[in-house]
């Protein structure tokens, strides 16, 4: 799940450079101020992770055993909640990154980002 937020940050820094290039709005603050935000993502999970390995957090309890067995997975600590809250983040980033691009994105995903 790590290697998923990687490759969503990834893509959300490469969207975020293209958009500024065809709105013409290169801020270098802007860009400093995101590349902040996103190596402060990737600590705080570094941190978390080592929170859960002291602790060991399980909330496996939550999910269903149908879907445990689907997805093979018999732990579910504080950091992979994080890291999918994380993804989900990146991932509306890249979204919305990619409509004010003016990429072929479906019209219902569209109204989302004004």
């Amino acid at each position: 799940m790590k290697v998923i937020l990687l490759v969503t940050i990834l893509m959300d820094v490469i969207f975020g450079v293209l958009r500024a290039i065809r709105e013409h709005k290169t801020n270098s603050a802007i860009g400093i101020d995101g590349i902040i935000r996103k190596v402060g993502m990737l600590v705080s999970i570094v941190c978390i992770a080592v929170i859960d390995y002291i602790v060991n957090i399980n909330f496996i309890g939550f999910v269903p055993e149908t879907v445990r067995q689907t997805i093979n997975i018999d732990k579910i600590g504080l950091a992979s909640v994080f890291n999918f809250l994380f993804i989900i983040f990146e991932f509306l980033s890249v979204l919305k990154n990619m409509v004010k691009c003016k990429l072929p994105i479906p019209k219902k995903i569209q109204t989302f980002f004004p």
